[in-house]
Order: structure tokens, then C-alpha cells, then sequence
């Protein structure tokens, strides 16, 4: 194997990955428009705040702001929007899975 053949095979596999992150971030965007349908867009809006006081959360810089923030917000949500938020991302996983399996599929033949 050549420098070359790595280089070839290094760009096909970013290339498999570029596709598979567009359509988990194709599948994210349907999900968000099925629950500002069914649910409002309370739900999303709720659901991204959680998202990313969730990445803040894992940050080192900005854990101390973001941990007790989304503590409070979590506490503070009743058990209808704690179901609905649940299954939010739930669903979300599951696509992103889904996507991920049809991608190794499509890889392996």
C-alpha cells in the first residue's frame, strides 16, 4: 500500500462521513419540524437549549455556567415536558442510528 492509496482511502471515508453527518443533520431537521407540529415550538426551542447547555456543559471553560443552568431547567419541567423531551431525543437517536447502519450497509455492500 502507497502513500497515495492511503490518501485515497482517507478522503473516501470523510467522504462517507460528510454524507452520513448531512442526512443524521437532514433527519435532525424533519424531527424538528414534527415536533413544532406536533407539540409547538416550545418543545424545539426547549429541546435545543437542553442540547446545547448540554455540550456547554462538557466544556471545561463554560461547565460552571452551563451545569446549574441546565440542572435548574431540568428541574423545573413538569413531567409532560420531561416525556415530550425524552422522546425528542430519543427519536433523535435512534434516526442518527438508523442513518449511521444504512451508511455501513451502503459501505460493505
Amino acid at each position: 500500500m502507497t502513500g497515495t492509496d492511503d490518501g485515497r482511502r482517507l478522503g473516501e471515508a470523510r467522504a462517507r462521513d460528510a454524507a452520513m453527518r448531512a442526512d443524521i443533520h437532514l433527519l435532525g431537521d424533519l424531527l424538528g419540524h414534527t415536533l413544532v407540529r406536533q407539540h409547538g415550538a416550545e418543545l424545539l426551542e426547549l429541546v435545543e437549549r437542553v442540547r446545547s447547555l448540554s455540550k456547554q456543559a462538557r466544556d471545561a471553560g463554560a461547565h460552571d455556567r452551563a451545569a446549574p443552568e441546565l440542572d435548574a431547567l431540568l428541574a423545573g419541567l413538569d413531567i409532560g415536558d420531561i416525556t415530550n423531551l425524552v422522546r425528542a431525543f430519543s427519536t433523535f437517536f435512534q434516526l442518527a442510528n438508523v442513518a449511521e447502519q444504512t451508511h455501513r450497509v451502503d459501505e460493505h455492500g
